[in-house]
């Protein structure tokens, strides 16, 4: 075997943050559950700092492998929040599950491709060594397959689904069945939260714009709307709560809601459906 001899620390950190990344977004499609952007990029962080110095560690394989076990566990307790034991179970479990499929197809390459000179395997943690333009070339190949394979993934799952929504607005509330639009891309510029769009004549059995801006201004927001036959502003605003019925399962969607036009459909509200999924 070709001993490595050197190893440089940006590309063991590069390395193992862009694979805990991929995994925690594993998990967030797996447990349905939206972790924020910053959150997803601090924990894989979080992940390539523990995984510079695990490396060079002397531990026992069994000591190694339950702290690798713990350090994922708390990863994932980084990037997502939990309200309860049992939800805390779950993610747990899922986590783990990602983990050992991950680590399982990492070390079937290892057995196919390591030799250790250009991929090695040490305490559990991988290291590639490759030259900073094949660094950024994997890169971007492995953004633009999961890209392209979570896109995938939105369209089979949502197809032409409806769910069952409710929106919640100081003590008055709004029933009406959403759609999951896989088009549906817009935010505010502000918050950077998803825009979901109601009929506005739906939507006006709630409150109308009017009343927003006179009496809750700090809750109004003009949303940028770019279509086909051009572009315009859409009145939103803040509510106290958007819910959604998914089978069995009830949960909340944090998003604002935005007066669109007519719609000739059973549903009156079109949604980003990844906040679902």
């Amino acid at each position: 075997m070709i001993p490595l001899r050197i190893v440089y620390i940006d590309v063991l950190f590069f390395y193992n943050f862009l694979s805990d990344l991929i995994l925690l977004k594993i998990v967030s499609v797996l447990a349905r559950r939206r972790g924020g952007t910053v959150r997803l990029l601090l924990s894989a962080a979080l992940g390539g700092v523990y995984a510079c110095f695990h490396f060079f560690a002397e531990f026992r394989p069994l000591l190694s492998g339950t702290l690798n076990l713990f350090a994922l566990l708390l990863l994932a307790l980084c990037a997502f929040r939990f309200y309860s034991l049992r939800d805390l179970l779950k993610l747990s479990a899922l986590t783990l599950a990602a983990g050992f499929g991950m680590g399982g197809g990492i070390m079937a390459l290892y057995f196919l491709f390591g030799d250790g000179s250009r991929f090695r395997l040490q305490n559990g943690i991988f290291y590639l060594d490759f030259s900073l333009f094949q660094l950024l070339i994997s890169a971007v190949l492995i953004y633009l397959l999961l890209h392209f394979a979570y896109g995938l993934f939105l369209k089979i799952q949502a197809g032409e689904r409806t769910l069952e929504a409710a929106v919640f607005f100081e003590g008055r509330s709004l029933q009406t069945l959403a759609l999951l639009d896989t088009g549906c891309r817009l935010r505010d510029p502000i918050t950077g939260k998803r825009v979901a769009v109601i009929a506005g004549e739906t939507l006006q059995t709630l409150i109308t714009p009017q009343e927003i801006r006179e009496r809750y201004p700090e809750r109004y927001r003009l949303i940028q709307v770019r279509t086909v036959g051009g572009s315009g502003q859409l009145e939103a605003f803040r509510p106290d709560a958007v819910m959604l019925r998914d089978g069995e399962r009830t949960f909340e969607c944090d998003v604002l809601v935005a007066f669109g036009e007519k719609i000739e459909a059973d549903y009156q509200m079109v949604l980003c459906c990844e906040e679902v999924f």
